[in-house]
């Protein structure tokens, strides 16, 4: 999530991928896609580092779990703003099941016409605390439980471990209000 708004702080579209990946299908997508930058874990380095190999392309990558943030870090703003509602805001790439994944092209507009239709229901309000656990390459989790959130003022929970028990232990220490899901997860 913060990798999504520093690269639209720099006016630039942000590219979301499955860590899942392995180094072919992370080539595959730079090569579709041509980023400059990866915001990518520890975990999932060596099959991107193989993809941006594989892909040839000149792309920085830069590991999340090495950014240090000092303790009593204040950012200086806390909003991002977006001069052209038009622009690519999200390239999201989907299962294809006729070849590889395709692209799929999302822009500022889209988004702000999800905010506002939950809007209409009060969906989402600035004391919700909400619970994120479906992966956030997928649209519905990014915007339920990242993007949307967020632009109402709520909480985010991230669970080091996806498990029931782990889950039951963030209701109880962070009050959880909200969560999505799909039917596999129920």
């Amino acid at each position: 999530i913060c990798s999504i708004f520093s690269i639209w702080d720099k006016k630039e579209a942000a590219i979301v991928l499955d860590s899942g990946y392995t180094g072919e299908q992370f080539a595959y997508a730079f090569s579709d896609s041509e980023p400059r930058y990866i915001f990518t874990s520890k975990k999932v380095y060596e099959r991107v580092k193989e993809g941006v190999e594989l892909s040839k392309q000149n792309i920085d990558i830069i590991i999340v779990d090495d950014i240090e943030i000092p303790e009593n870090f204040v950012p200086e703003n806390y909003e991002v703003e977006i001069d052209d509602m038009e622009r690519v805001a999200l390239l999201l790439y989907t299962s294809g099941t006729t070849g590889n994944p395709k692209g799929v092209m999302l822009k500022f507009d889209n988004i702000l016409v999800n905010i506002e239709g939950l809007d209409k229901y009060k969906m989402f309000i600035s004391e919700d605390i909400v619970l994120a656990l479906l992966p956030m390459h997928h649209i519905f989790p990014l915007l339920g439980a990242g993007v949307v959130p967020l632009a109402k003022g709520a909480t985010i929970v991230f669970l080091k471990e996806l498990s029931s028990q782990a889950m039951v232990e963030a209701f109880k220490e962070y009050r959880v209000t909200m969560m999505i899901g799909v039917p596999r997860l129920w």
